[in-house]
């Protein structure tokens, strides 16, 4: 049996509204090798551009692919975040569809949340199921 949709999240509360238990799915994504093509086509727009767009523009794209010092990761919420811009140039709809090629998803992680509360009109408690920290 499936519990709530086709990713498995779903909440569950006790009658009186005071215990609640809900199950997310979170996908776990990584930029891969296509990210190079994006980047080079992203570049290629701003160049294109350079008459209309500020340097700082063309700072805030490059940052998008700048690395993480400690793990050498592309943030793939930044690349995401990007993608979401609304450029005014021929080449973006092409530029946009490189960058969601270059995010994949590697995994998923289930988590199983749980709260609660001493009336159903007080706001939700997080019980800490983190047994290294009880």
């Amino acid at each position: 049996m499936r519990l709530g949709g086709s990713r498995g999240g779903n909440t569950f509360e006790n009658h009186d509204h005071t215990r609640k238990v809900t199950i997310t799915v979170a996908d776990q994504k990584s930029v891969n090798q296509a990210i190079v093509a994006a980047q080079a086509l992203l570049n290629q727009i701003l160049d294109d551009m350079m008459g209309t767009v500020s340097a700082d523009l063309r700072k805030v794209v490059n940052s998008a692919f700048s690395r993480h010092p400690t793990s050498g990761r592309i943030s793939t919420e930044r690349i995401l975040a990007l993608k979401r811009q609304d450029f005014d140039h021929p080449l973006w709809p092409e530029a946009r569809k490189a960058l969601s090629d270059a995010v994949e998803v590697i995994g998923s992680r289930t988590y199983l949340r749980f709260y609660m509360r001493e009336t159903s009109k007080e706001g939700w408690k997080n019980i800490d199921l983190n047994f290294s920290s009880l």
